[in-house]
C-alpha cells in the first residue's frame, strides 16, 4: 500500500507522462497545420485510448501482483492517476477552442498550448524535487530535464512531418 507522498509522487509522474504525450500529439498537429477539429478528435482519440490502456494495464498489473482482484481503493487511485494524464488533454482542447471564438488564431493557440505544456513540465519537476527534499540544485535539474523532453519532443515532432 503507498502512503499518500507516494500517491501525490506517482500522480505527478502520472501528470509529467500525460504532458509528454500531449506534447507529442499538439506538436505534431501544429507542424501538420491541423485545424480544429481534427485537433480535436486527435487529442481526445489519443487520450482516451491512452487512459483506457494505461489505466487497464495498471488494474492487470495489481491483480497479477496481489493475486486477488483489485480493491476499491485501488481503482479509485487509478481513476484518480488516469485523470492526471488526461486533465493536460482537455485543458488543451478548451485553448484550441478559444480560436473559434476569435480570442486567438489557430496558430497562437497551438503556440500556447505547447508553451504552457513546458512550462508545466517545469513545474511538475520542480515540485516533485520539493516533495522529495532534493537540494536546490538537483531540483532545479529535474525541471530543467522536463523542459528538455518537451522540447526535444517538440523537435522530432516538426522535423519528422517535414
Amino acid at each position: 500500500m503507498r502512503t499518500s507522498s507516494e500517491h501525490r509522487t506517482h500522480r505527478l509522474a502520472h501528470a509529467i507522462y500525460g504532458l509528454i504525450v500531449l506534447t507529442a500529439t499538439v506538436g505534431e498537429l501544429r507542424a501538420l497545420g491541423e485545424d480544429l477539429a481534427t485537433a480535436a478528435v486527435v487529442i481526445a482519440g489519443a487520450f482516451v485510448v491512452l487512459v483506457i490502456a494505461h489505466g487497464y494495464s495498471q488494474i492487470v498489473a495489481n491483480t497479477a501482483t496481489h493475486d486477488r482482484m483489485p480493491t476499491r481503493t485501488f481503482m479509485v487511485a487509478n481513476a484518480l492517476d488516469q485523470l492526471a494524464i488526461a486533465l493536460p488533454a482537455a485543458v488543451a482542447i478548451a485553448v484550441l477552442a478559444l480560436s473559434e471564438t476569435g480570442v486567438m488564431s489557430l496558430d497562437v493557440a497551438y503556440d500556447v498550448v505547447l508553451a504552457a505544456a513546458i512550462v508545466v513540465l517545469a513545474a511538475t519537476g520542480v515540485l516533485v524535487g520539493r516533495h522529495h527534499d532534493l537540494s536546490r540544485a538537483r531540483t532545479v535539474a529535474l525541471g530543467a530535464a522536463n523542459v528538455a523532453i518537451g522540447v526535444v519532443i517538440i523537435g522530432i515532432e516538426v522535423l519528422a512531418s517535414h
